[in-house]
């Protein structure tokens, strides 16, 4: 992977024809910085991503322009699959040129269709910006459970300090460890129709409990959570004493998530 930029680069040139939603600094400490407004180092960072990664094989979901993925790469990832729905022209395949990166590779998909028979199992798995956009949240979290044999690394639109009332007014909740969900029929969230839900950090860290996670340490920034996860040993939770779990097969849980032996127990 190149760590120091081509003579005569010109990174001005290079931005040109895409649109950069994450910020990323593409080749340390020259100030060539891609300019997006989600910068990579703070999701990584408050989501507990260690800076060594010799070795790990690692998903990153939602991927879009791929900043992450090659930083991954960068602290040593031995393989990284970037997950996304973008084309990898929005960024990946430019960076992926300009890096000569060996390591990093584009699947198109999504966190629903996740299948550790066609990606296999990952040591870390990173999942920014996607939980909020989810129409069916649970589904995507239980998605990431199959395909995690390490930890999860998350960040989402939170809703402890976000939350519409009634009025469109914007508020706080008045429980900390309020439980909820806000769904959004529309563009109510930010004029953007595509997201669906908010969770509060409570209800985050009980629909990541209840698929397999042990959450370590989660984070609130104005609107945003950041959690560190790491795989509880043993059968799911939601699958243990519940009706979903006796009729796994027949309720329809077999098609959208695998067979059940294909979970890590």
């Amino acid at each position: 992977m190149l760590h120091e930029p081509p003579k005569n680069f010109d990174f001005h040139a290079f931005l040109q024809g895409v649109y950069w939603h994450q910020g990323w600094e593409v080749f340390p400490g020259t100030g060539m910085r891609t300019p997006g407004r989600s910068p990579v180092e703070v999701a990584l960072d408050l989501t507990g991503v260690p800076s060594d990664l010799a070795g790990a094989r690692v998903l990153d979901i939602g991927a879009w322009n791929g900043c992450t993925s090659f930083e991954c790469e960068r602290r040593g990832a031995s393989e990284v699959i970037s997950l996304s729905l973008e084309s990898p022209d929005s960024g990946f395949n430019q960076l992926k040129a300009l890096l000569k990166s060996t390591n990093c590779s584009f699947v198109n998909g999504t966190i629903y269709n996740l299948d550790p028979r066609e990606l296999g199992k990952f040591d870390i798995v990173l999942c920014f910006g996607v939980i909020y956009h989810l129409r069916y949240p649970t589904l995507g979290i239980d998605n990431l459970r199959r395909i995690a044999r390490g930890s999860l690394h998350l960040e989402t639109h939170l809703l402890d300090n976000c939350f519409r009332h009634a009025n469109n007014e914007i508020g706080t909740l008045a429980d900390d460890d309020a439980s909820l969900l806000q769904f959004y029929a529309g563009s109510e969230l930010y004029g953007d129709a595509s997201n669906w839900f908010s969770p509060s950090m409570s209800a985050l860290g009980g629909m990541l409990s209840s698929a397999g996670f042990v959450v370590e340490k989660s984070t609130k920034n104005a609107d945003r959570g950041y959690v560190n996860a790491k795989i509880l040993p043993g059968r799911p939770p939601f699958l243990t004493g519940t009706y979903e779990g006796n009729v796994y097969e027949a309720c329809g849980l077999g098609r959208l998530l695998g067979p059940e032996e294909l979970w890590d127990k």
